[in-house]
């Protein structure tokens, strides 16, 4: 597990959990970016369920759920990921590289970033790899 910590954060309480959460999800495909990864997809849907953030990084596929909190009264942001979520992501995963005519066999990973919002206003990010395998 990665832990970085960012500069200010522009969320107050009054601002909506769909903000924050797409706050949280820019956060990390900065990260993504920065680290050499190309994104191939964010926000990918199925009746499953989604995938936040799909990207590539030396030939590994990495298909991303972020979670974001702005407090810890709810217990740490990755908290939220449980088996029946971590099934949905391995099923999401092998739909979005059927549909796009990629080889099942190709290596891919599942990965949680956890995004902290502080109450000094900074950001913490913590990147969990492999979650659950």
């Amino acid at each position: 597990m990665a832990k970085y910590r960012m500069t200010t954060s522009p969320f107050s309480k009054m601002q909506g959990n769909r903000q924050v959460g797409m706050y949280g999800e820019n956060i990390a495909t900065n990260f993504l970016l920065k680290e050499g990864a190309i994104v191939e997809d964010r926000n990918f849907r199925t009746r499953f369920g989604e995938i936040d953030i799909v990207s590539r990084k030396d030939g590994i596929f990495t298909f991303s759920e972020v979670k974001t909190r702005r407090s810890g009264s709810h217990g740490a942001p990755e908290d939220a990921i449980d088996e029946t979520k971590w099934q949905r992501m391995q099923e999401i995963a092998e739909i979005w590289l059927s549909r796009r005519k990629i080889d099942p066999s190709v290596p891919y990973r599942l990965d949680i970033f956890s995004v902290q919002l502080i109450k000094d206003g900074s950001t913490e990010l913590r990147r969990i790899g492999d979650y659950g395998i």
